[in-house]
């Protein structure tokens, strides 16, 4: 069985499939000031103090370690529920999140 596609269709179906790639981050290329600013800064803000008011934790100055971080990042925790996985990172990229905020917004 042969399926055949309008040809009429065959435009639309180009600029959804572009713009469904349009929306793919090269994350690899970033740093992690860079992720932290483009994946977590919405919630917790760019200063990393979070949202007292909207029950955000600050992420400046957390006591968790770089692995527990790329932890909750990549796999989410029971101890922290309300922080979505960030499926989008692997470990690698997630370990430059954690390591901007162990060094930078640490201090």
């Amino acid at each position: 069985m042969v399926l055949s596609f309008p040809k009429s269709l065959m435009p639309w179906s180009l600029c959804l499939l572009l713009a469904g790639c349009a929306d793919q981050h090269d994350y690899d290329a970033l740093s992690g000031e860079q992720l932290f600013n483009q994946i977590c800064a919405d919630c917790h803000r760019q200063s990393g103090k979070g949202s007292f008011l909207e029950g955000i934790p600050a992420n400046a100055g957390t006591r968790l370690d770089r692995e527990q971080l790329i932890e909750l990042i990549t796999e989410g925790s029971s101890e922290h529920k309300k922080m979505p996985v960030i499926s989008q990172l692997d470990r690698q990229q997630a370990g430059r999140v954690a390591d901007y905020l162990k060094t930078v917004l640490n201090r």
